[in-house]
């Protein structure tokens, strides 16, 4: 068994993590509660655990504070960090010195720049914080799954550190690193237009997500600094078929009137070779690279626009950790829609994903319909 805490329990993310481990078939479940700004009282603690009173049952009733000496307890094997960024910078740099896998939901160490300063600097210009630790940012591994699975097998380590892609941004991976990989479009112009439910931004009170200022809108928001490009941008051009040319992304995200949920819509080009080809050789094209990427990942469907009519489907994706990633093209143009649930693929089952594969689990194991379903009753 794994032996399993958390760190953050009480956001959207924590929750759903704790829901899901409840179901993994082989995790032995603590959870642990630490608050940026002040210490849990043990009253409140004790209404967290009436306000939850379905997790009882399950013999999960103990809640655990994380102390200021951040003393990890021998029996656990991973923590997941569900806390915002500054907390994560700060607790990474106190628990990366234990023999304990780490997993981080946080956006602080994703963009691992070839010099500190880079760093440094982007996390200023996106995320408004000063990183205090670059250095730690080449011991980590980028999570998304599939891609990069075989990072695990490369370092030989028992103390994994590993970076939860972004909502917004695993969406977007998705549906284009296959093609860009196979050189199939143009890395310029890339155009995402993407649309998130409210529980993306977290729990923390917010008068432009008050229920009133949601209602009957689709709001745009962070148009072309939203903090998720920088992470595009990197990751798309890693192992790009274009090395000599970047990908320039206009990104603009939105938000919609409901609670969980993202579709990106994205717009390319094919490249001049695939230009020239008829249509049927582009479907095929487009048939052969997503099944290349993602034959033996059984938590994502493609197909064309119309013709699988189970994509796209946005029902389909919420309350499960599934990908669907469709398309249409003409001559010149693809249009591609990828849907995730932005607390599951987007944050919470692509963290257990990422944990199943360090103990050499298949990505779906503990993420199966019959989990699911035990999950949803609590």
């Amino acid at each position: 068994m794994i032996r399993v805490g958390i760190i953050g329990a009480r956001g959207y993310t924590g929750t759903e993590l704790l829901k899901l481990l409840l179901t993994h078939p082989y995790v032995d479940l603590k959870y642990y509660f630490y608050s940026p700004e002040r210490a849990f009282s043990l009253d409140e603690m004790g209404l967290y655990e009436r306000n939850h009173t379905s997790l009882l049952p399950t013999g999960i009733s103990l809640l655990e504070l994380l102390d200021e000496n951040f003393d990890i307890p021998s029996r656990l094997d991973v923590i997941f960090l569900a806390t915002p960024n500054e907390v994560s910078l700060e607790l990474v740099s106190k628990l990366s010195s234990h023999r304990i896998h780490l997993i981080d939901l946080s956006g602080v160490f994703r963009l691992n720049y070839p010099s500190h300063e880079q760093i440094k600097e982007q996390y200023q210009k996106y995320y408004k914080i000063n990183h205090t630790h670059p250095e730690l940012l080449s011991k980590f591994i980028y999570g998304l799954i599939p891609f990069y699975k075989n990072q695990y097998q490369d370092i030989p380590s028992d103390s994994f550190l590993v970076a939860n892609p972004g909502c917004y941004v695993t969406s977007v991976l998705m549906a284009l690193k296959p093609l860009l990989n196979e050189g199939l479009i143009l890395p310029d112009p890339i155009i995402v237009d993407a649309k998130s439910g409210t529980s993306g931004a977290g729990k923390k009170a917010s008068e432009n997500l008050l229920f009133s200022e949601v209602y009957n809108e689709c709001l745009p928001y962070k148009v072309i600094h939203h903090q998720h490009t920088p992470e595009i941008e990197f990751f798309l051009n890693k192992e790009s078929h274009y090395q000599s040319q970047k990908v320039k992304l206009v990104f603009t995200p939105h938000l919609l009137p409901i609670h969980r949920g993202i579709i990106s819509s994205i717009y390319v080009k094919w490249s001049k070779e695939m230009v020239k080809r008829n249509a049927v050789e582009k479907m095929e094209s487009l048939e052969n690279a997503y099944f290349k990427y993602y034959s033996d990942y059984p938590l994502i469907d493609w197909g064309r626009v119309g013709v699988k009519k189970s994509i796209i489907n946005m029902k389909n994706v919420i309350n499960t950790p599934r990908t669907q990633v469709g398309y249409d093209f003409d001559e010149e143009n693809i249009c591609l829609f990828s849907q995730i649930d932005n607390l599951l693929k987007g944050a919470a089952s692509q963290a257990i994903e990422n944990m199943n594969l360090i103990y050499n689990h298949s990505p779906e194991t503990g993420l199966t319909r019959t989990c699911l379903s035990k999950m949803e009753s609590l």
